[in-house]
């Protein structure tokens, strides 16, 4: 009987492999441009007055404005990692109230943040091991308030690399759009999809962009059309129909793209947190340990899995405040656009002093086609008092996409949550969206 079994998993398990190998050997053997870098400013402005007269008598009126900065700027190597996010705001609310027989009632609000965060990291062995700082503070004023704050600082260490090969999917989008219009009749040879997907990648790194601003996209058309020609892909340069096609499937919000992660890493943090938080009633150091790894197994181009496992553990005092903490901290989190599988400590209560934390994470992306998909994760947290497990919870949540033609779109999840208390959470909820013009 045990033979049996042994031989039945042998063949599903050869079933896989010849399923995925293809697939998955193009993405396994993705490799991230040696060089992307580039800077964004962004500036946004908005103030906004409003009158009322209620009862010919009652008059009010308000005013507020608002203003937000952001900066970004990053720059990676195959050895050298940094990006940075500057971002500051300000608001302003004014409002006035008139009453008769009571008082005339003025009320101003001023309000001023700013934020900071920034990562590096150095690899001292191709691919294999690294040091580096992340950091990120923040302020907040608030007129007739003491300013609150915290500033975070993360040494660490790590051992292996974490790739999102998701831009080798743009390139087969781009490569069937290619085929549909008749300009190839055959696949691309795999050294210019590899050069194709690095200028997709610099794309979605928003390098284009940083470089030449409006002309972004004429530029970037322009280098994959000098591409196809200097590899003799094509004979003449694109018409614009094919212009036009291949726009439509880069900025086509109905496309749905999951990311492809591949590798693994394991990394070890030092965590300094100064934390001033007036409505917790928080001003305390914290020194911490955080412990996280990650393991990420493609198969094939629709299916990706992500394993996270991490803990941590107080250095200088119990900890009762890992609600607002998150793990594994680099330069990749500032600019990466999914980060479903990073840590983060929640649910835990706010007062009880744990020795430490301990947490177990898979995600998991499915994409039945490039218009419907399926993102889920399931998290098992402990809370550990007294090295006993007191504190626990489990959540998970999938979540569906599926979209038609740009007019039609349909997104459902399904939610779970349960703890220690029997606390028991289940939500689900479906929205549908047809855009008429």
């Amino acid at each position: 009987m045990k033979s049996k079994l042994v031989l039945i998993v042998l063949f599903v398990c050869s079933i896989i492999i010849t399923k995925f190998s293809s697939a998955q050997n193009e993405i396994e053997k993705y490799k991230q441009p040696d060089l992307i870098e580039g800077s964004n400013l962004y500036f946004t402005f908005h103030p906004g007055y409003s009158s009322h007269i209620n009862y010919d008598t009652i008059k009010s009126k308000s005013l507020d404005i608002s203003s937000k900065l952001d900066f970004y700027k990053w720059r990676f190597t195959r050895k050298l990692d940094y990006s940075f996010h500057i971002n500051e705001q300000e608001y302003f609310d004014w409002s006035s109230s008139k009453n008769p027989p009571i008082i005339d009632t003025t009320y101003t609000r001023s309000i001023g943040g700013a934020y900071a965060e920034g990562g590096v990291s150095y690899y001292f062995l191709k691919d294999l091991f690294y040091s580096g700082i992340y950091l990120n503070s923040n302020i907040n004023l608030e007129s007739g308030q003491k300013p609150s704050y915290f500033n975070n600082i993360f040494p660490f260490i790590g051992f292996g690399k974490l790739v999102n090969a998701g831009q080798v999917i743009y390139t087969k989008n781009f490569e069937q759009v290619l085929r549909n219009e008749g300009i190839i009749m055959n696949k691309l040879p795999l050294s210019v999809s590899r050069k194709l997907t690095v200028l997709l990648d610099k794309k979605s790194k928003s390098e284009f962009k940083s470089k030449y601003k409006d002309d972004e996209d004429i530029e970037f058309f322009s280098q994959i059309e000098k591409l196809l020609l200097d590899e003799k892909i094509i004979d003449n340069p694109f018409d614009s129909r094919t212009t036009l096609k291949l726009y439509q499937a880069l900025k086509n919000n109905t496309f749905i793209y999951y990311p492809r992660y591949k590798g693994f890493s394991a990394q070890a943090e030092l965590s300094y947190n100064n934390i001033n938080q007036l409505e917790r009633d928080v001003n305390e150091n914290f020194l911490l340990m955080l412990l996280s790894g990650v393991y990420a197994l493609p198969l094939g181009y629709t299916t990706d899995l992500v394993f996270t496992g991490y803990a941590g553990i107080p250095l200088n005092q119990k900890q009762a405040h890992y609600y607002d903490y998150s793990f594994y901290h680099s330069p990749q989190i500032i600019r990466e656009p999914y980060l479903g599988y990073r840590p983060w400590i929640g649910y835990f209560s706010y007062i009880r002093k744990y020795n430490y934390v301990a947490g177990l994470k898979m995600l998991s992306y499915y994409s039945f086609s490039y218009t419907s998909g399926i993102s889920a994760y399931l998290q098992y947290q402990n809370g550990y008092v007294n090295n006993e497990k007191t504190d626990y919870n489990i959540s998970a949540d999938i979540e569906f996409s599926y979209n038609i033609l740009s007019h039609l779109i349909l997104n459902s999840h399904i939610y779970f949550y349960n703890d220690q208390s029997l606390t028991t959470q289940f939500s689900s909820g479906v929205n549908i969206n047809y855009i008429v013009f």
